[in-house]
Parts: structure tokens; sequence; C-alpha cells
């Protein structure tokens, strides 16, 4: 379950506060590059800058063959599997690539797949498909790259426009790719994604909150959310952890995140504060409960947050944040080991 309040965003205050967290409130996103850094960073390949005035990028190592990741990118019954509702394909030139529903952002159900700038760009199966994607009332193409690594399979997302579209130039703050890549991965490797946001839901008032299942022991998990050195893995380069009430909990940033435990339950819960900039401290809750299959993990955000942060941002990031602890815990990598390797 994940759901969010909305605010008004009208005020001088608010425009204040936009300018301190680098939000484009036409845009719906921060525009700052170290608003949300604290956050696992979206992986990015050493791969030359596109010439657009805006564009982001996301890699996903995927554990099988770029045939068998490339039907899951352009069958529509498969994409509505992990990524969409509805999905309408025709894979030629000028053909048809729409989708929508409630798992996609800025679509609200099946009238996008109708919609006509759904369009395909470019086809060299299996290594290659642009296309046409009008997100949030901003023209987008979107490249998906597939490179063959002994028969798995380098997946490379590039997105670009030219305006903003709620997200700053090449930021490696996560985006709507990271949890769309994961569940691709999840649906490829179990059959099911482990998770797909619902963005009606996310505007919803309440509480944000994440649960997946992660097949791991108890005690692993803990210790990659709670020890320095493994949160040094997925979480941030500069994670300080002292496990213990009153503890110290730090990602790096002066700004904004975490600074101490709150409650600690090992291998059960914990609880740690969260501050944004000048909001008051919200108190950020893990649960972790053991079943005869695996460990059922949530995060729960009550908030509150910066009037000016779009609540889909905030969803995003911590959906990300509990996809990453699920991948280092079960697979042992994670997207900012991949990105320091990449870099050496």
């Amino acid at each position: 379950m994940v759901s969010m309040s909305s605010r008004s965003t009208g005020s001088r205050r608010g425009s204040e506060a936009a300018a301190r967290f680098g939000i484009d409130k036409a845009a719906g996103g921060p525009q700052n590059p170290g608003i949300v850094s604290g956050f696992v960073p979206i992986s990015s390949l050493r791969r030359p800058v596109p010439p657009a005035p805006w564009w982001i990028r996301r890699s996903e190592r995927l554990l099988l063959p770029p045939d068998r990741v490339w039907r899951a990118l352009t069958d529509a019954g498969e994409l509505a599997a992990w990524w969409c509702d509805e999905a309408r394909i025709e894979l030629r030139p000028g053909g048809t690539y729409a989708f929508g529903g409630r798992h996609v952002l800025g679509s609200s159900g099946g009238p996008a797949v109708e919609d006509d700038r759904f369009t395909v760009l470019e086809v060299e199966p299996p290594e290659r498909l642009v296309f046409r994607w009008p997100l949030l009332g901003v023209d987008t193409t979107v490249t998906y790259e597939l490179e063959n690594h002994l028969e798995m399979t380098e997946l490379t997302v590039t997105q670009e426009a030219d305006r903003a579209v709620g997200w700053p130039c090449g930021s490696e703050l996560p985006t709507w790719w990271a949890p769309a890549l994961s569940a691709l991965r999840t649906h490829l490797e179990k059959g099911r994604p482990d998770l797909r946001l619902d963005h009606q839901k996310i505007e919803l008032p309440g509480p944000i909150r994440f649960e997946v299942g992660i097949t791991t022991f108890p005690w692993l998990i803990w210790d990659k959310l709670t020890e320095s050195s493994e949160l040094r893995r997925w979480w941030a380069r500069e994670a300080e952890s002292e496990p213990r009430e009153g503890g110290v909990l730090r990602l790096g940033s002066r700004r904004f995140g975490p600074s101490r435990y709150l409650l600690v339950e090992p291998e059960t819960r914990l609880i740690h504060d969260w501050i944004w900039d000048a909001a008051a401290p919200a108190a950020i809750e893990w649960r972790l409960e053991e079943n005869e299959h695996e460990v059922r993990v949530s995060v729960t955000d009550p908030g509150p947050w910066p009037l000016e942060l779009p609540r889909f941002a905030v969803a995003i990031q911590w959906a990300s944040t509990l996809l990453a602890l699920e991948e280092m815990s079960e697979r042992g990598t994670s997207a900012l080991e991949r990105e320091e390797k990449g870099a050496t």
C-alpha cells in the first residue's frame, strides 16, 4: 500500500521553500541534484552525454539473455505484467508503443494507449528500441539499449526532452525508472514484479508505505540495513551507523536525511528520524517479519515532507531504497557498487 497527501503550493513561503529545494514547480519535481543524494543513486554508465537539454539514464543488470529481455520490453502482454496496465505495440518505425494505467506515472488509464504520440522511432531487435513517450505534458524520447554479457543483459534506458520533466538533467536521483526496472528484473527472474507503484494511491492522504518479500535470513537483511560497511555498499557512500537507541545514523548530507536511531529491536524493527531541511523530523519505521517462505520488509514514512516536494517523488525515493535493500540482500550487489565499478 502506498498513499500520500497533496498540499497547496501557491504561497510566497512555498516559493521560497521551492528555491531552497530546487523544485521546478511547473514540472513537478526537484531540480537540485543535491536534494536527495542520501537515497540510493541511480546507476549511470559512462556513456556520452546526450545532446538534449534534459536527460536521465538508468541501467540494470539482468540475468537473462537479450532475446528474453527484448520480449519483455516489446510484447504487450508482458509489458502489462511489470510496467503498465494496458499496452498497444506495433514494432516498426512509425508504429505504436503505447502504455498506460494506474501503474504508469502521468497516466490515468486506457486512453493513453490510443494516443498517437506514443510512436516507435527506431527498432533494432534485440539491441535497440527508440520511442516517443508524452510524459507530464512533455514529449520525451526513450532509448532502450541491450548489451549481451555472457548471456546476461545490461539494459540501459536513456530518456531525453527539450525541457525538464520533474528531475534535474542527468540526475543520479532515483526516478520512475528505478522501481520500473526493478519490476522488470524481478518479473524476469521470479515470474512476478516484487513492487509496482500505484500512482493513484500515491495521491491519497496518509503515510507512504512500501513492503516487499526478501528471500534470505532476517539477520542478513538487518546487517545490510544497520551496519556502516553494508550501508555504504547500497545506500550512501558516507553512511555512518551505530544501531542502538540514540545512536548515530548519517548518510553524508548536512541538509537532510537521518541523524539518529529512535528505536532498535534487532532483526525485527527499527525507527530513525529523517529531516528535510527546515521541515519537522519524521520517524521512519522499518519492520522485518519472517514467515516460512520469506522475510516481509516494510518501510513507512508518515511525513511531514516539504510543501513543495512532490509526493510521488518521495514515494519513488523510498520505493527505490527498499528495492535496493532487497537487491543487496538477495543478490549481494547494488546500483551503487555497479556505478563505482563502471568508473574504474
